[in-house]
């Protein structure tokens, strides 16, 4: 009797020593847990820090990027479409003397490239803009007023702001119309004119694309002269298809 007795007694103690075990267990492993999710919203507080202070800088650095590549294309542009214009033999693009049969084709391709990164910082920049969170009204405002020559975002205030706030963006189309139209003026002595017409497919495609880029981010972070911008865009279609058909008339007549 006194053995079954002191068998009960181990076997209770045991029990008790089982259930204290599993209560520091439980106890540990929610210590952990707690720890675990104070220190995890802790490293997500600091990350999300981090990013607030690195997010403005980022979109002045985009917006930067994006002024030089179009500042850069311009001169280009512009140096290509003046030697064009002059029906000489050899073309300059960019410094170099290009043969007139071949032309059109490195214009499109050096304006595609051009296109391509402008759309990627485009990218960039919308991007960038979502992921402001607390600091979506400084970005609105950087990017408002960034001294991008052909900044299509740009709003001030005035009266002079409805001209000079749509500049940019008129300029930028004007850009890209006079990239299209100065390779396809070149295509009239072209070689191999199927690579020039693939290459105009694309650049359409490319510029139609950072349209609607530009066309999402300008619904952010402009306001009083949204309409103005969205009139231009959509002018500049008809604009530059009639641009289009009188260098075609002049290839023909010449």
């Amino acid at each position: 009797m006194k053995l079954t007795e002191g068998s009960g007694g181990a076997e209770r103690f045991s029990s008790l020593h089982e259930v204290q075990w599993k209560l520091d267990v439980w106890c540990a492993h929610s210590f952990g847990n707690l720890c675990s999710r104070y220190l995890g919203l802790r490293d997500q507080r600091i990350e999300n820090q981090i990013m607030d202070e690195q997010i403005l800088p980022a979109i002045s650095a985009t917006l930067d990027a994006l002024d030089k590549a179009t500042s850069w294309a311009f001169v280009a542009l512009l140096a290509t479409a003046i030697s064009g214009f002059q029906r000489e033999k050899k073309i300059k693009i960019g410094g170099f003397e290009i043969d007139g049969k071949y032309a059109s084709n490195v214009t499109f391709a050096i304006l595609c490239s051009f296109n391509f990164v402008t759309l990627r910082l485009l990218q960039n920049l919308v991007f960038l803009f979502d992921m402001a969170g607390t600091k979506t009204e400084q970005a609105k405002f950087l990017i408002n007023i960034h001294p991008w020559v052909f900044n299509p975002f740009a709003e001030t205030s005035g009266f002079l702001s409805y001209v000079t706030d749509n500049l940019g963006l008129a300029l930028l189309l004007l850009l890209w119309w006079l990239g299209f139209h100065t390779g396809f003026f070149l295509h009239r002595n072209t070689k191999q004119a199927w690579i020039s017409n693939l290459l105009s497919i694309i650049y359409l495609l490319l510029g139609l694309t950072s349209m609607v880029l530009i066309m999402a981010l300008m619904a952010k972070v402009n306001s009083e002269t949204i309409i103005i911008k969205e009139i231009l865009l959509f002018v500049a279609i008809p604009i530059g298809a009639l641009g289009l058909r009188v260098f075609f008339r002049t290839k023909s007549v010449s």
